[in-house]
């Protein structure tokens, strides 16, 4: 086992975890605008991840990958029910 494999800090996040999915779970409304707009379109391909004269970004791309990663460490850490924001639409 790695040294710091596990290691979770006093506020209940794994420090093993990526460190923007660290930060951003404190930040529920922006984890959640990403999860939001980061889908699957008909062909497997990041819908928000569009470039004009590219095939597009396999989904899931990163941003989806470290959205859910900030939802796991945000509810993990004694969060639970819905997070409470509001996005603006």
């Amino acid at each position: 086992m790695h040294p710091d494999e596990g290691a979770v800090g006093e506020d209940g996040a794994d420090r093993t975890a990526n460190p923007i999915a660290v930060t951003m779970s404190g930040m529920p409304e922006v984890w959640q605008g990403l999860l939001e707009a980061h889908i699957p379109d008909d062909h497997g391909r990041c819908s928000a991840c569009n470039n004009a004269g590219t095939a597009g970004v396999p989904w899931p791309c990163t941003l989806q990958v470290i959205a859910e990663s900030a939802r796991g460490i945000f509810y993990a850490s004694g969060h639970s029910g819905q997070a409470s924001c509001h996005l603006a639409s």
